[in-house]
C-alpha cells in the first residue's frame, strides 16, 4: 500500500513539474510621446508585448482616465496579418507565431477642451495572449498623464518698458493700450518687450506703415497730429490700427501739460521704481541702507530744478539709513505758471521689522530718599518680630538652666 502511494505521488510530480517550470507569461508595456499635455492636445501611445511563449493572438483593452478620448489604432503590419482596434478593444492575429518582445501597435488619444489641471492615465486591462488555443493572462498596466494648461498657447506680452518716459497705466499683459509722455527735448526713445508663446515682436508706425527699430524710435508725427502711435504686433511683421495686439500713444510734455514737473525716473540705491503719473509717495526696500545714491530724471527738466530734503547729503543726493526724504521740484521761472511738485520717498530695510521707540517713563516729583508708607510699616513689623524672638530665646534658656541645676 505504501509503495502504491509513493508511485502516485511520483507520477503527479512528473505531470506538475513541467507545468511549473514552463509556465507561460504575458505582459504589455505602454509609452506615450507626451506625458504632459493640455486641453485640446492629441498624442500617441505605443504598446509592446512580451512573452516566453509562441504567441499567435492578442486580445487587450485600452483604459483611459478622465478627459481622455480614444482615437484610432494602427497595428504593426510586419507581425499581425489582421487586427481590430475599434472602441479601445484591440484584437490581433499573427501571420507567424512570435515570442520575446514584440510590437503590438499604437493608438491616438485626445484631451478634451474642457480638461482642467491634474493627473489622469492611459492603461491596458484584460490582457490576454494566445498560444494557439491556450490562453495566457497578463496583468493590467498604466502610466500617468499630467494635464497642465499653463502650457496654453495664448500670445501675450509679459513686459513692456519705455526709456525714457512713463508708460501709463502700469503694464499688465491684459492691458492693450498705453500712453508715453516724453520730455520736450527728447528726439528718440526705446520700447523693450518680452512675450510668451511668441517668436517675433514687431513695432510699426501706422502713419507710414514702416517697421520701427524698438531700441531707437524717432519721434515722428504725421502732419496735423500731436501724437505718435506705435503698434505692437505679435508673430507678425506688420499690422494696422484695426488688427494690432498692443499700442502705445507717444506725446511730448508742454508747459501746460498736467504732468509737467513729474519725475520720469526714480532710482534709490539699486532699486528703480516704476512711477505712476499723479502719484507722489513711494516706498523703497533696500538690502543695504548704510549708504545709497538717489538718481532722478524729470519731465520737462529744462524748466525745473530738483532739490532734496532729509538726505545725509542733500546736495549730492546721498542717503544713509532708513527714513523718509523729500524731492522738491520747483519751476525755474516763478512767473511761468508751472506747477511745483513734492515727492515723499520712504526707505526701509528689506526683510527688517518696524523699530518701536520705547516709551519714556514718567518723571516723578517725589524727593529722593523718602520711603513710601508701606516701607515704614514693614520696618516696624520687623522690629516687633525680632524682639519677640529674643524674648522666647531667653525664656527657654532659663527653663533649661533650672532643669540642669536641680
Amino acid at each position: 500500500m505504501k509503495e502504491v502511494k509513493h508511485l502516485i505521488i511520483a507520477l503527479l510530480m512528473l505531470i506538475i513539474s513541467p507545468m511549473m517550470v514552463n509556465a507561460d507569461t504575458a505582459s504589455v508595456t505602454i509609452s506615450c510621446n507626451q506625458t504632459t499635455v493640455k486641453a485640446g492636445d492629441t498624442f500617441t501611445c505605443t504598446l509592446k508585448g512580451n512573452s516566453d511563449a509562441q504567441i499567435t493572438d492578442v486580445d487587450i483593452k485600452v483604459s483611459l482616465g478622465s478627459y481622455l478620448t480614444y482615437g484610432t489604432f494602427t497595428e504593426d503590419s510586419t507581425i499581425w496579418k489582421q487586427g481590430d482596434g475599434e472602441e479601445a478593444h484591440i484584437t490581433l492575429s499573427a501571420a507567424d507565431a512570435t515570442t520575446g518582445t514584440f510590437n503590438i501597435g499604437s493608438f491616438t488619444v485626445t484631451v478634451s477642451n474642457g480638461a482642467i489641471d491634474g493627473t489622469t492615465s492611459v492603461g491596458v486591462t484584460n490582457v490576454q495572449f494566445y498560444k494557439g488555443k491556450t490562453k495566457i493572462t497578463g496583468s493590467d498596466n498604466s502610466i500617468p498623464i499630467t494635464i497642465s494648461n499653463s502650457q496654453a498657447t495664448e500670445k501675450k506680452l509679459k513686459s513692456l518698458v519705455a526709456n525714457p518716459g512713463i508708460l501709463s497705466p502700469s503694464f499688465s499683459p491684459d492691458e492693450v493700450g498705453y500712453t508715453l509722455i516724453l520730455n520736450g527735448d527728447v528726439s528718440t526713445f526705446s520700447l523693450t518687450a518680452t512675450a510668451q508663446n511668441v517668436e517675433n515682436v514687431s513695432f510699426v508706425n501706422p502713419d507710414d506703415g514702416k517697421t520701427l527699430n524698438p531700441s531707437s524710435i524717432s519721434f515722428y508725427t504725421a502732419s496735423g497730429k500731436a501724437e505718435m502711435m506705435v503698434l505692437i504686433c505679435l508673430d507678425r511683421t506688420s499690422c494696422t490700427e484695426s488688427e494690432h495686439d498692443y499700442y502705445v500713444m507717444v506725446s511730448k510734455v508742454t508747459d501746460t501739460d498736467e504732468h509737467s514737473g513729474e519725475l520720469s525716473k526714480l532710482k534709490v540705491g539699486d532699486q528703480e521704481k516704476s512711477l505712476t503719473p499723479g502719484l507722489y509717495e513711494y516706498t523703497v526696500e533696500l538690502t543695504d541702507t548704510s549708504s545709497y545714491q538717489v538718481e532722478t530724471d524729470l519731465l520737462d527738466r529744462a524748466s525745473y530744478t530738483i532739490t532734496y530734503q532729509g538726505l545725509f547729503d542733500n546736495n549730492n543726493g546721498v542717503g544713509r539709513g532708513e527714513g523718509q526724504f523729500l524731492i522738491n521740484i520747483l519751476p525755474k521761472d516763478n512767473s511761468s505758471g508751472l506747477p511745483s511738485r513734492q515727492y515723499k520717498v520712504t526707505v526701509v530695510k528689506a526683510g527688517g521689522s518696524t523699530t518701536v521707540t520705547p516709551t519714556k517713563a514718567p518723571t516723578t516729583t517725589k524727593p529722593i530718599g523718602t520711603n513710601p508708607p508701606t516701607g515704614g510699616i514693614s520696618s516696624v513689623i520687623m522690629g516687633i518680630v525680632l524682639i519677640a524672638a529674643f524674648g522666647v530665646s531667653i525664656y527657654y534658656y532659663r527653663k533649661n538652666a533650672d532643669y540642669f541645676t536641680k
